[in-house]
């Protein structure tokens, strides 16, 4: 997770890229090659956007 000032509107996390970390919108985000429990946060942070809800 990206800290918590940079996700007061929007969830954030940190992804590896380049061999940098970079915060992005979770709700960009689709797993490729990732564990079963990621894939479950990431489907179920989408439905919850989806759904409208909101901080």
């Amino acid at each position: 997770m990206a800290p918590e000032e940079e996700c007061m509107h929007e969830m954030f996390v940190e992804i590896q890229w380049e061999k940098r970390k970079l915060a992005v919108p979770l709700s960009q985000l689709k797993g490729i090659s990732v564990t079963d429990e990621t894939r479950q946060a990431i489907e179920d942070w989408h439905y919850w956007v989806a759904m409208g809800y909101q901080f």
